[in-house]
């Protein structure tokens, strides 16, 4: 919904595009919420909290697909990925340059 916000957030013309893209995604969350899933039974565990999240630890560091995508995904995080996200607000609020400065 952020893009959309930032669309109203605008109000320029140009900026209604914003507005379209967050609202697609009502498409995908109507998709999910269309899926039947059978329930599955779960056994009650007889492990701690903490023998648990330390198995899931041990699991994180032994296998090298699952330890390469969590430091792929913690370097994206801290690579400024909510930059684009306040961009908008920032162009509007702060450098008073609307959708027009924010495109060029």
């Amino acid at each position: 919904m952020g893009p959309a916000i930032a669309g109203l957030r605008l109000l320029d013309r140009r900026s209604w595009c914003f507005l379209f893209t967050g609202l697609s995604f009502f498409a995908v969350i109507l998709a999910l919420m269309a899926m039947r899933i059978q329930p599955q039974e779960r056994k009650p565990s007889t492990n701690s909290a903490i023998a648990k999240f330390a198995a899931r630890i041990s699991v994180c560091h032994e296998g090298s697909p699952i330890r390469s995508a969590l430091l792929l995904a913690e370097f994206v995080e801290s690579s400024g990925l909510q930059y684009s996200v306040f961009m908008p607000i920032f162009a509007n609020d702060i450098l008073h340059a609307g959708a027009r400065g924010l495109g060029s």
